[in-house]
Protein backbone atom coordinates (compact mmCIF):
# COMPACT_ATOMS: atom_id res chain seq x y z
CA UNK A 1 0.00 0.00 0.00
CA UNK A 2 3.09 2.29 0.98
CA UNK A 3 4.59 1.79 -2.44
CA UNK A 4 0.95 2.41 -4.17
CA UNK A 5 0.18 5.85 -2.48
CA UNK A 6 3.97 6.82 -2.99
CA UNK A 7 3.63 6.09 -6.88
CA UNK A 8 0.09 7.60 -7.24
CA UNK A 9 0.87 10.96 -5.31
CA UNK A 10 4.17 11.18 -7.13
CA UNK A 11 3.85 9.93 -10.83
CA UNK A 12 -0.30 9.85 -11.24
CA UNK A 13 -1.90 13.06 -9.43
CA UNK A 14 1.07 15.42 -8.60
CA UNK A 15 -0.83 18.26 -8.23
CA UNK A 16 -3.17 16.43 -5.80
CA UNK A 17 -6.67 17.07 -7.87
CA UNK A 18 -9.82 15.55 -6.59
CA UNK A 19 -11.01 12.77 -9.42
CA UNK A 20 -14.84 12.98 -10.21
CA UNK A 21 -14.62 9.07 -10.45
CA UNK A 22 -12.08 6.44 -9.35
CA UNK A 23 -9.04 5.60 -11.85
CA UNK A 24 -8.44 1.87 -12.55
CA UNK A 25 -5.06 2.63 -10.21
CA UNK A 26 -7.27 3.81 -7.65
CA UNK A 27 -9.77 0.85 -8.02
CA UNK A 28 -7.02 -1.63 -7.85
CA UNK A 29 -5.53 -0.22 -4.48
CA UNK A 30 -9.14 -0.23 -3.43
CA UNK A 31 -9.42 -4.01 -3.40
CA UNK A 32 -6.13 -4.46 -2.29
CA UNK A 33 -7.16 -2.77 0.75
CA UNK A 34 -10.81 -4.75 0.99
CA UNK A 35 -8.82 -8.29 0.45
CA UNK A 36 -6.64 -7.33 3.11
CA UNK A 37 -8.86 -6.21 5.66
CA UNK A 38 -11.10 -9.43 4.89
CA UNK A 39 -8.20 -11.80 5.61
CA UNK A 40 -7.41 -10.06 8.78
CA UNK A 41 -10.61 -9.71 9.50
CA UNK A 42 -11.53 -13.66 9.02
CA UNK A 43 -7.77 -14.07 10.86
CA UNK A 44 -8.87 -12.12 13.98
CA UNK A 45 -11.79 -14.12 14.12
CA UNK A 46 -11.06 -17.87 13.19
CA UNK A 47 -7.01 -17.60 14.42
CA UNK A 48 -6.63 -15.79 17.21
CA UNK A 49 -6.91 -17.04 20.50
CA UNK A 50 -8.31 -13.99 21.87
CA UNK A 51 -10.70 -11.73 19.75
CA UNK A 52 -9.92 -8.07 19.85
CA UNK A 53 -12.81 -6.06 19.10
CA UNK A 54 -11.73 -2.54 18.78
CA UNK A 55 -9.76 -4.62 16.23
CA UNK A 56 -12.46 -6.18 13.99
CA UNK A 57 -14.19 -2.49 14.96
CA UNK A 58 -11.33 -0.81 13.31
CA UNK A 59 -11.64 -3.68 10.23
CA UNK A 60 -15.34 -3.49 9.79
CA UNK A 61 -15.07 0.34 9.58
CA UNK A 62 -12.62 0.24 7.16
CA UNK A 63 -14.38 -2.16 5.40
CA UNK A 64 -17.62 -0.03 4.90
CA UNK A 65 -15.72 2.68 3.80
CA UNK A 66 -13.82 1.10 1.06
CA UNK A 67 -17.06 -1.38 -0.38
CA UNK A 68 -18.90 2.00 0.01
CA UNK A 69 -16.56 3.91 -2.20
CA UNK A 70 -16.10 1.40 -4.85
CA UNK A 71 -19.60 1.07 -5.12
CA UNK A 72 -20.28 4.44 -5.50
CA UNK A 73 -17.06 5.18 -7.62
CA UNK A 74 -16.51 7.97 -5.59
CA UNK A 75 -13.19 10.12 -6.51
CA UNK A 76 -13.12 12.17 -3.76
CA UNK A 77 -13.17 9.05 -1.45
CA UNK A 78 -10.15 7.24 -3.21
CA UNK A 79 -8.57 10.51 -2.96
CA UNK A 80 -8.67 10.81 0.46
CA UNK A 81 -7.90 7.02 0.68
CA UNK A 82 -4.67 7.38 -1.09
CA UNK A 83 -3.44 10.02 1.80
CA UNK A 84 -4.51 7.59 4.58
CA UNK A 85 -2.46 4.76 2.70
CA UNK A 86 0.73 7.09 3.66
CA UNK A 87 0.08 6.07 7.43
CA UNK A 88 1.07 2.68 6.55
CA UNK A 89 4.85 3.50 5.66
CA UNK A 90 4.54 3.54 9.67
CA UNK A 91 3.84 -0.57 10.00
CA UNK A 92 7.21 -1.69 9.66
CA UNK A 93 8.31 0.55 12.77
CA UNK A 94 5.44 -0.80 14.75
CA UNK A 95 5.95 -4.49 14.45
CA UNK A 96 10.01 -3.78 14.94
CA UNK A 97 9.27 -1.85 18.13
CA UNK A 98 6.51 -4.51 19.58
CA UNK A 99 9.48 -6.96 18.83
CA UNK A 100 11.27 -4.99 20.55
CA UNK A 101 9.26 -4.14 23.28
CA UNK A 102 8.19 -8.64 23.62
CA UNK A 103 12.09 -9.15 23.97
CA UNK A 104 12.29 -6.93 26.69
CA UNK A 105 14.23 -4.12 24.73
CA UNK A 106 12.32 -1.17 25.61
CA UNK A 107 14.83 0.98 27.09
CA UNK A 108 17.41 0.31 24.30
CA UNK A 109 18.22 3.13 21.67
CA UNK A 110 16.70 1.15 18.59
CA UNK A 111 13.64 0.63 20.17
CA UNK A 112 13.23 4.11 20.53
CA UNK A 113 14.57 5.10 17.46
CA UNK A 114 11.60 2.68 16.14
CA UNK A 115 9.23 4.08 17.83
CA UNK A 116 10.10 7.87 16.83
CA UNK A 117 10.14 6.92 12.63
CA UNK A 118 6.65 4.89 14.08
CA UNK A 119 5.01 7.89 15.18
CA UNK A 120 6.59 10.40 12.42
CA UNK A 121 5.90 8.33 9.68
CA UNK A 122 2.14 7.72 10.98
CA UNK A 123 1.35 11.38 11.61
CA UNK A 124 2.32 12.79 8.38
Amino acid sequence: MSYRTIYYWLYMNPSYAIPIGMSEYQNLTNDLMVGYLFYDTISEIFVMKNIELMMLGHHFVGLASHVSCRITNCGACAYYHMMVYIAELSTPFLHASWILKSSGMKDAVLFKLCVVCLLLLFFI
